[in-house]
């Protein structure tokens, strides 16, 4: 289990340093009118976290980090040979 943590703390620190894109959500217009079922939904969202915040929570970031890598290097038609987009 300590092999597994440190596995994830290391590829947490090399996300960190990276210069790969993730979402930062700021193109969400809070600001406006948000529809009923918007409200629902995160409703829904907490009541499912507050069922077990821990294991929940881990998933939720273990998906976003997991969102931002792009799997296949693309070829790039500049002088860079591989770059991540």
């Amino acid at each position: 289990m300590s092999f597994l943590v440190a596995l994830l703390v290391a590829a947490a620190g090399m996300l960190m340093v990276s210069n790969i894109k993730y979402n930062s959500f700021k193109e969400l217009d809070l600001k406006g009118r948000v529809p009923f079922v918007a409200i629902l939904a995160v409703v829904l969202v907490f009541a499912v976290v507050f069922s077990d915040p821990p294991r929940i929570l881990l998933l939720i970031f273990l998906a976003y980090a997991a969102s931002g890598p792009d799997p296949v290097p693309v070829a790039s038609s500049s002088a860079q040979s591989w770059r991540v987009m």
